[in-house]
């Protein structure tokens, strides 16, 4: 039996693709365990109408911006897992749960849950204590390159700036 074969049977990919998913549910599911998930829900329920529209006028800007740097340069679709993906696409290892049957749902309701909390520890990371643009810039840099590891493409990366 050919090596090739070997590993074309066992479907390794797929065995690591559900480790990962299993790994980022149970991460998900561990933080809502640690008594942050009344927390969560009370940031939650204070969105306001207003503030959906905010954001949705955000997303859409971002989104757009998004568009043009991808068609600007083909180095703005690219991601570290670029190098990892058979067809060469970007890939945000950190949501590949959503396409995972089964994981697919429960992933989503843990994640918009979390969020909050995932928000916060953003902001303890990477802007509390920056004291000036110098130090804020370099700490946006970090951001991007930190989402850079994560599969997220340089364009939607450099976002953090």
């Amino acid at each position: 039996m050919k090596l090739a074969t070997f590993w074309d049977k066992i479907k390794i990919g797929e065995i690591l693709k559900f480790a990962w998913c299993t790994v980022m549910t149970l991460g998900l599911l561990n933080s809502l365990l640690d008594g942050r998930a009344g927390i969560n829900l009370m940031f939650i329920s204070r969105i306001s109408v207003v503030m959906v529209i905010q954001n949705s006028l955000i997303i859409a800007t971002v989104a757009v911006a998004l568009f043009w740097l991808m068609k600007l340069h083909p180095f703005f679709r690219w991601s570290l897992f670029s190098l990892f993906s058979g067809d060469g696409q970007a890939v945000n290892i950190n949501l590949l749960p959503m396409r995972v049957r089964y994981f697919g749902l429960v992933f989503v309701i843990l994640l918009m849950i979390n969020i909050p909390t995932i928000a916060v520890m953003e902001e303890l990371i990477f802007r509390q204590g920056n004291k000036g643009c110098a130090q804020a810039l370099f700490a946006s840099l970090l951001f991007g390159l930190a989402h850079c590891l994560f599969g997220l493409t340089t364009n939607t990366s450099s976002y953090g700036l």
